[in-house]
């Protein structure tokens, strides 16, 4: 009896490796269905034929009219543009001469895995025995209750660390786990409630086994991302939210799922995936870096050149310690927020219902287009302190008076109450509108005596100047109608000369600063979305005064940004995206130890990514309006060694970094 028993527990082993190495699985230890007593029949439609549709499915039903269009509407747009999410390569319909009640869709391109737990309530000191029955249990409520059809997963891992096949097919089957992404994703479900309670050190440990055997089997790069979907009631009817190809239920859906307890892993997995796929030998994610994350924050003795790869003491990246921070430590860490936010109450204003920075949502192409377009700058010091300009063109520059053009190497302009005087080589005429073109040459205006901090004159212009009446706001909020000077050029143009970063800060903060730079100008540059600065109907869409929109300072400035340019060109074809739209991406120079949400700083509720964070390079008071990214942090967190998309998705929870 004891040898039937022991050939019988061998053979049981050897087939679970045999079959976990068909599946090409580096040998994960995988429990088949068979081997966990599947109950097939349950999926037979002759065993419950009355089975009705729950209305928690997986893919919504479409009873109405309108969600009918809309359904309808989402399988063109994905058919269309993402056929790998939408097609099979084989349906099987039946099971040993059985209807089943949904068939067993099988793609064999997956391009990416989503991890859950299944939200039970589950005792961790539990047999094998008692495993088993609520392995069943969640096998029938997915099957019958949801119709299903079967377990929504492709696996689910014990807190023994033993890992389970589940939804028939292998993993190639569909699964029904994350609505409208189930055709190309692995889901891994691992049994327990991790909103309640840590995994165990054995579930963590077969979760990176089997996420490494998938990649590996896949071709999955946990270091890459891939485009997931989510249902929206306008055409075309799905938002593309691209993430990283190893995601969190709760990334791509609205539900905690998988808890808090370990979604704050996700990073280590992903890293020693990665580590193993290079072919370095394994490590095992520990647990305790959950409960016994660092309170404090490193100091900044560290080297300016390290990298986000390299460790510390405790082989944590401190970006990886940061991201730890507001899980692991909360209830310290919001005492002293509480604390240090006492002191401001009194001062947190509330904006009118008019204050709402999105109007108009650009998409992709959209915001391709606006890239290629021109932007008009009023140069708000020359127009409100000035009313003589001396002009001198590099070469011959077109002066273009009303209907006139004189073709003039030099001239000057001065405002009068009604006309603007222009003195051409001894000529004076008057015009209402003088525009001044110089085919890719310089235009300077050699009487203003704007420097920078190195005395390189910031007189120098591309594009062209464009003098006229138009209406503005003064820097106190007065309306004014008036002559102003505006710059006209190519938005590629206006991009090299924004100064919100120097050469004296890191490439990463120049990143950083030439990334949320170009989101906030393209966010306003048609005037869909209108700036509280700009008046609806002025003729300028950006204005060069750093208090009113963008520190813009015109040619030369490359003299001395060399390394602003070398960040525009490591971001030129990328941009910063919210849901697949383009995000207003307010920032200011530095906080008083954490950021305020706009909700609560100006109380607009359409601004999702700008939440109240802390922030580990404080000054001792604010400075600036308190809400997004705070520059002074941005460069302390560089110093530490956080690359430009890690200190962007910090200050901007949910934000992605998107290619053109």
């Amino acid at each position: 009896m004891k040898r039937a028993i022991l050939t019988l527990f061998l053979f049981s082993f050897l087939f679970s490796v045999v079959n976990a190495a068909e599946r090409n699985l580096d040998w994960v230890n995988l429990i088949t269905r068979s081997q966990r007593w599947a109950d097939e029949t349950i999926r037979y439609k002759d065993s419950y034929p009355s089975n009705p549709a729950s209305s928690s499915s997986s893919t919504p039903s479409s009873s109405s009219s309108s969600s009918a269009i809309a359904s309808a509407g989402r399988a063109v747009f994905m058919r269309t543009n993402f056929p790998n999410d939408r097609s099979y390569d084989k349906t099987n319909s039946t099971l040993d001469g059985h209807t089943l009640i949904y068939p067993d869709q099988i793609n064999n391109n997956k391009t990416k895995i989503v991890v859950h737990h299944t939200a039970t309530t589950y005792d961790q000191t539990r047999n094998t025995q008692q495993i088993q029955k609520a392995i069943q249990q969640i096998y029938k409520y997915h099957t019958l209750d949801r119709d299903f059809g079967d377990i929504g997963y492709n696996f689910l891992i014990d807190h023994l660390g033993n890992i389970y096949e589940w939804r028939a097919g292998w993993e190639g089957a569909a699964g029904m786990h994350v609505s409208y992404n189930n055709v190309a994703t692995l889901g891994i479900s691992l049994l327990g409630n991790f909103e309640e309670y840590s995994p165990t050190q054995a579930q963590i440990n077969a979760l990176t086994d089997l996420i490494t055997a998938l990649s590996k089997k896949y071709d999955i790069d946990p270091s890459a991302y891939q485009n997931y979907f989510q249902p929206s009631n306008t055409a075309p009817y799905v938002i593309v939210k691209n993430l990283p190809t190893i995601v969190w239920h709760g990334d791509i859906a609205a539900t905690a799922c998988p808890g808090d307890y370990l979604h704050t892993l996700l990073p280590f997995i992903r890293s020693e995936v990665k580590n193993r796929r290079d072919g370095n030998y394994p490590k095992e994610v520990i647990l305790k870096w959950l409960v016994q994350a660092p309170a404090r924050t490193p100091t900044t003795t560290v080297s300016p050149t390290n990298t986000a790869t390299d460790k510390t003491s405790n082989g944590l990246t401190f970006s990886q310690k940061l991201s730890l921070l507001q899980s692991t430590q909360q209830p310290l860490l919001s005492k002293v927020i509480s604390i240090i936010r006492s002191r401001y109450s009194g001062n947190l204003q509330k904006a009118s219902n008019l204050m709402n920075k999105m109007t108009y949502k650009y998409n992709l192409s959209e915001i391709k287009n606006l890239t290629n377009s021109d932007i008009s700058v009023l140069l708000y010091e020359l127009t409100t302190k000035y009313r003589t300009f001396d002009i001198q063109c590099e070469n011959l520059c077109a002066f273009i008076l009303d209907w006139n053009t004189y073709q003039k190497s030099s001239a000057t302009l001065s405002f009068t109450d009604d006309w603007i005087q222009v003195n051409l080589n001894s000529d004076i005429l008057s015009a209402q509108e003088i525009i001044i073109k110089s085919d890719n040459n310089l235009i300077s205006i050699t009487n203003y005596d704007r420097v920078s901090y190195a005395k390189i004159p910031r007189n120098t212009f591309h594009g062209s100047l464009i003098f006229h009446r138009d209406n503005y706001q003064t820097l106190d909020g007065m309306s004014k109608n008036d002559f102003v000077v505006i710059n006209q050029l190519s938005f590629s143009d206006y991009m090299r000369w924004i100064v919100e970063s120097n050469d004296t800060e890191t490439l990463e903060k120049n990143k950083v600063m030439a990334l949320i730079a170009k989101n906030y100008a393209l966010f306003y540059l048609e005037k869909k979305n209108l700036h509280p600065n700009i008046p609806a109907n002025a003729t300028f869409s950006a204005i060069d005064s750093p208090e009113m929109f963008q520190k813009y300072v015109w040619a030369w400035a490359e003299k001395t940004l060399t390394k602003r340019y070398q960040a525009l060109k490591e971001t030129e074809n990328l941009i910063i995206t919210y849901d697949n739209y383009l995000p207003i991406l307010p920032y200011f120079s530095c906080s008083a130890g954490f950021t305020l949400s706009a909700q609560e700083k100006r109380w607009w509720q359409d601004t999702p990514r700008l939440q109240s964070v802390y922030d580990f390079s404080a000054c001792k008071d604010f400075s600036g309006h308190w809400v997004g990214l705070a520059g002074q942090g941005a460069e302390y967190f560089a110093k530490q060694g956080m690359t430009a998309q890690e200190i962007l998705k910090w200050y901007y929870p949910g934000i992605q970094i998107t290619s053109l």
